[in-house]
């Protein structure tokens, strides 16, 4: 999907008010194992960090969340949510959307409130 980061990020900044997102333009590197070799690929990021002090989160803590894990959590949540999907290519994702894709992307670890 084209501009996935790019639009998390929107809707991130749209309805946070405890964190803020951005996709840098420069690309990390990403690692995978396949069988017995680890492959290095340059990915882009969706760049989250914590504006202010929320619960176990500090202030400035940050986090990066790869392109490949975005949209193995996007396709996760489509199968349950056929709409999800559409609403992507539409720019109509909601906050709870954006909630549950960086929750699936971060293995669970991420775990802000997004809506206001």
């Amino acid at each position: 999907m084209e501009k996935l980061l790019e639009k998390i990020a929107t809707c991130i900044n749209n309805n946070a008010v405890l964190v803020q997102a951005s996709v840098p333009e420069e690309l990390e590197e990403y690692r995978t194992i396949d069988g017995s070799e680890i492959k290095v690929r340059m990915s882009k990021v969706l760049h989250i960090v914590v504006k202010r002090m929320y619960g176990k989160y500090a202030n400035g803590q940050g986090w990066k969340i790869f392109e490949q894990d975005v949209e193995k959590a996007v396709n996760s949540l489509a199968r349950k949510d056929r709409r999800l999907t559409e609403r992507i290519k539409n720019d109509q994702l909601s906050g709870k959307d954006c909630e549950h894709i960086v929750k699936k992307a971060s293995f669970n670890l991420i775990s802000i409130p997004l809506t206001r």
